[in-house]
């Protein structure tokens, strides 16, 4: 009997030690595929922190470059402004312009208009006195 319960516990180490080995053969296949697990989420984050650094780059030169186009157009808005508003200025002063010349012209014309009845006058009197 003693036979028995030294084989019993004998075979009862071997299959622990059988069991460990099998854990530790699972655990160290656990182990290896939580690593491939890791090493691939860390090239995921690589992958994905590089594409969101591409984004978040040609998003800033995108905004620089509307910057500068929104700069150029409000350039070009002045520069028109200023255009329009030299042109108005100038129009204003060649309307006054003109407007004197034409007050100046009516009252030449006036003054002509009163010579010539003053002539027409005196010339009709002169006549009379003729006949």
């Amino acid at each position: 009997m003693a036979d028995d319960a030294t084989r019993t516990s004998t075979t009862s180490l071997e299959d622990d030690d059988d069991q460990r080995y099998l854990d530790d053969a699972a655990w160290a296949r656990r182990e290896d595929g939580y690593r491939q697990q890791i090493k691939a989420l860390e090239e995921q984050h690589k992958t994905l922190k590089n594409a969101w650094s591409d984004i978040v780059r040609t998003n800033l030169l995108k905004v620089d470059e509307l910057k500068r186009e929104l700069e150029t157009k409000r350039a070009k808005r002045d520069s028109v402004r200023d255009a329009l508003q030299a042109a108005r200025s100038t129009g204003a002063a060649t309307h006054d312009r003109l407007v004197a010349e034409l007050c100046s012209a009516k009252v030449e014309v006036a003054e002509l208009n009163e010579r010539r009845d003053r002539a027409r006058k005196k010339l009709g009197e002169e006549a009379r006195t003729l006949v």
